[in-house]
């Protein structure tokens, strides 16, 4: 399992940006949105789509009761590009830099258009067989999948519902 704070992940290419962060009044979920001013170069995916450029933008939403974390990807028109859930083993706000983390299980689901689709199946299993987590982790990963993509499906996720455009003024 690895912990990732969301203030830092996905930023090794990229030389200058702004962050906001945004905690939730009711106290479970934390927004940091990033603005890429500067990327050394453009992140692109194995299927030719650029998710970090210069002055794109980037949503991560923490729930602290559930067992994802959701990355937003939008380009320099603040449109959305696409949705990345990771399933985690647990979220929350570290203690000692006061921002918010998620201990990552590997798996994740992926939102492009109107296609839903679960990755790193494989890489799932291996963590798995290697005793990086556990097999109730393994259990845990996958019912947390399968409950996310219905919630996408019948549009009952809170966090895909949100209004984006008060987080990505900067």
């Amino acid at each position: 399992m690895r912990k990732k704070i969301t203030s830092k992940t996905y930023l090794r290419d990229v030389s200058a940006y702004q962050l906001k962060l945004y905690y939730d009044d009711s106290k479970d979920y934390v927004i940091c949105a990033k603005r890429i001013e500067k990327a050394k170069t453009p992140f692109v995916t194995s299927n030719g789509i650029t998710l970090i450029d210069n002055n794109y933008y980037m949503l991560e939403i923490t729930p602290l009761n559930e067992n994802y974390n959701i990355r937003i990807y939008f380009n320099d028109k603040r449109e959305i590009i696409e949705y990345y859930f990771d399933i985690t083993n647990g979220n929350g706000i570290d203690s000692e830099s006061n921002l918010p983390y998620y201990d990552d299980l590997y798996l994740d689901v992926i939102i492009l258009g109107e296609k839903v689709y679960i990755d790193d199946e494989k890489e799932l299993e291996n963590a798995c067989k290697k005793g990086k987590i556990t097999k109730a982790e393994y259990k845990l990963a996958h019912q947390t999948a399968d409950k996310l993509i219905e919630q996408i499906k019948t549009k009952t996720n809170k966090f895909i519902n949100l209004d984006y455009n008060f987080y990505l003024s900067f």
